[in-house]
């Protein structure tokens, strides 16, 4: 079990150095690398606020316990998690949505040099909020059935996508591939989760989500 998750950690590490690499040889220190990195910062970490401890100090533990002698209770451990985090994954999505030229006003003002570039990839990271905490969710569920690829495999799935919108916003001239190539990333390996999750009978329950 640790074989895999150490090789795909290396794997993401490796992707996300060469990430770096072609966003320095683009973009350099410009625009786009700025609001980037500015994003990644305002989008991650009210995220990783209300989702990284009950993962990891809540959800996980109790769901190994119960999932060999009570799959029901487990499934429906699994279902509350998802709707208490979707839901604030929404609000949080909506949030970004409505106040996306607010946000930026809070780094630069109006008519500044990259003022629209950030704008926009501030408003882009609002549709990456749900697959996120999603697929964040789902993947450490699939540690405990053993199923490690996408947990292991997470880094190097993003580093793959931005690299792609990365060549693509440098050579068309349109920095939005750059900036909705986070969020596609993680739609992909939510759709890619969800389909593993059906393969082994592993969805979660919600009829009993209030009683969870």
């Amino acid at each position: 079990m640790f074989l895999p998750l150490f090789t795909g950690g290396l794997l993401g590490k490796f992707a996300g150095v060469f990430r770096e690499l072609l966003m320095a040889w683009c973009f350099g220190t410009g625009p786009e690398t700025s609001s980037f990195r500015i994003t990644q910062t305002v989008l991650l970490s009210p995220i990783n606020l209300f989702s990284s401890d009950i993962i990891s100090g809540g959800l996980i533990p109790k769901y190994r316990a119960l999932v060999d002698n009570d799959n029901v209770s487990a499934k429906s451990l699994f279902g509350a998690v998802l709707v208490i985090n979707i839901t604030l994954a929404l609000v949080l999505t909506l949030f970004f949505l409505f106040f996306s030229t607010d946000i930026t006003h809070f780094f630069l003002s109006e008519g500044e040099n990259y003022f629209d570039v950030l704008h926009s990839f501030i408003y882009g990271a609002a549709f990456s909020v749900i697959p996120y905490v999603y697929s964040n969710i789902c993947s450490s569920i699939l540690v405990v059935h053993k199923e490690l690829s996408p947990f292991s495999h997470r880094a190097s799935i993003q580093a793959v996508f931005l690299s792609i919108g990365i060549l693509l916003s440098f050579y068309l001239k349109d920095y939005n591939y750059f900036v909705y190539a986070f969020p596609l990333s993680y739609i992909f390996k939510s759709i890619w989760i969800t389909l593993i999750l059906v393969k082994i009978n592993a969805i979660p329950k919600f009829d009993n989500v209030l009683i969870t």
